[in-house]
């Protein structure tokens, strides 16, 4: 929980710095679906390495996620 904390307090800090240098701000929702599950072709094993390379191409300022598990 204090990890959460520290992060959001680090983005609030951090988001006038980003949002001064530009007209935009991107914020993107994600449902990173369960990591618990065996869905087949759909696992989280065959999933996990898109999820950097998404966020890469989207760029977004802000990011809230759902259904994320600590190992994710």
């Amino acid at each position: 929980m204090k990890k959460l904390l520290s992060i959001v307090l680090a983005a609030l800090v951090l988001l006038p710095v980003s949002c001064c240098k530009k007209d935009t701000l991107r914020v993107m929702s994600f449902n990173i679906r369960l990591g618990v599950v065996d869905d087949g072709e759909n696992s989280w094993d065959n999933r996990k390495s898109a999820i950097p390379a998404m966020l890469d191409t989207v760029r977004p300022d802000i990011v809230g996620m759902q259904e994320v598990y600590p190992f994710q």
